[in-house]
């Protein structure tokens, strides 16, 4: 900082501080600094395949409670599922209740790939 720079010395959120301070007849007061306020959470995690029920109870009492502890707070939760064979593909008979399955518990999309 230099003299003709066009700084001051003082940061730019003391400015208004500074300029109160220092304003002839009267108070001046600089702009108002409002914090973020926070709206949204979106959150993603992968479970372990072999132990899902336990792990998503820990995210459903540590993380989706305190979410939901609040009656403005709208909170959706979704399932992904990922699956890929690396043999010779699905069994036709997995294929079938997989897709039976889904559609009973209303799973918004379901989809097997052929390669």
């Amino acid at each position: 900082m230099g003299v003709g720079d066009g700084s001051s010395g003082v940061a730019a959120g003391e400015r208004g501080i500074a300029e109160t301070k220092s304003g002839l007849g009267g108070a001046v007061e600089g702009p108002s600094v409002r914090p973020a306020v926070q709206r949204r959470f979106r959150g993603s995690v992968s479970l372990d395949a072999g132990r899902p029920i336990p792990e998503f109870s820990r995210i459903a009492q540590e993380v989706v409670s305190h979410l939901a502890g609040d009656p403005d707070v709208r909170v959706e939760l979704r399932l992904e599922i990922a699956a890929e064979h690396r043999g010779a593909g699905f069994e036709g008979d997995v294929v079938r209740t997989v897709r039976e399955n889904a559609r009973t518990l209303r799973f918004d999309h379901v989809e097997f790939e052929e390669e």
